[in-house]
């Protein structure tokens, strides 16, 4: 699972070339962000049924903040685990961060993850 979370935190926002050669990062980040799930749902059957468009973009957006915690919640649990130097940014930090800087649900999939990372103050994100 570490080796899993690391290899999807230097995809994330580093080549490994300058992961292993920072003495920052001594090999793996300090801090990790998860950011929220990009869910697409299809308008058909379900718009036609229940939905419209502003409903359907909210439960889009439902999901991904649920995926996100859930993902985070569970790597949370192994963080702890020793030999694991990785600190989790919380969930609800880094969706208040992306708030507060008016980072659109629209916009963070488009974003950089470099400058995801510099936005967070975080070594490295997870963008499922």
């Amino acid at each position: 699972m570490i080796c899993l979370v690391w290899l999807a935190c230097v995809m994330g926002c580093t080549a490994p070339a300058e992961v292993t050669t920072s003495p920052a990062l001594r090999d793996y980040p300090a801090r990790v962000a998860i950011l929220p799930c990009q869910v697409i749902l299809t308008k058909k059957p379900i718009k036609a049924q229940w939905y419209d468009d502003q409903q359907m973009e909210e439960l889009a957006r439902s999901m991904s903040i649920a995926m996100q915690g859930l993902l985070y919640n569970s790597m949370h649990k192994s963080s702890g685990q020793k030999g694991n130097m990785t600190e989790l940014q919380s969930a609800d930090l880094t969706n208040a961060t992306l708030a507060s800087e008016k980072i659109s649900f629209a916009t963070l999939f488009a974003s950089s993850k470099r400058e995801l990372c510099q936005l967070l103050g975080v070594d490295a994100v997870i963008a499922p």
